[in-house]
């Protein structure tokens, strides 16, 4: 087994040749620069994605007399009168609400009677929207 002193000599012997040599100082720069651009990135992440969650809307009751829209679950397929054909529209392109209907009275918190086309329909509250 080497000695301690001659495993020294050796490893200062390497360090000359190592910090004379133009290729290893050039890849220790840009190793270097590499570590800093990482740094810089992880603290410019740590900003973006470590901020605080919003909090959801707060659920606010409807009033009876209140104007709102409903949800429309349109059908995006259509066929011809004789059935030979059949076309398909994209939902981006369909009406998401229809109304503005008038709130009857509340039943609950999330569930209203009101007049559409003339008739009493009790809605739900994911179904509305305020006008």
């Amino acid at each position: 087994m080497p000695s301690l002193n001659h495993l020294a000599s050796e490893e200062r012997e390497l360090k000359k040749d190592v910090v004379n040599n133009a290729y290893v100082l050039k890849m220790i720069e840009t190793m270097r620069g590499y570590q800093d651009f990482a740094l810089s990135q992880t603290e410019k992440n740590k900003g973006r994605f470590n901020v605080r969650v919003k909090q959801p809307l707060e659920f606010v009751e409807y009033k009876e007399g209140q104007l709102f829209l409903r949800v429309r679950r349109p059908i995006s397929k259509f066929k011809s009168a004789d059935e030979k054909e059949a076309w398909k529209i994209s939902a981006k392109l369909l009406e998401r609400y229809e109304g503005p209907y008038r709130i009857i009275r509340r039943i609950t918190p999330v569930l209203y009677e009101a007049d559409i086309d003339g008739k009493s329909v009790t809605v739900h509250a994911v179904n509305m929207k305020p006008f």
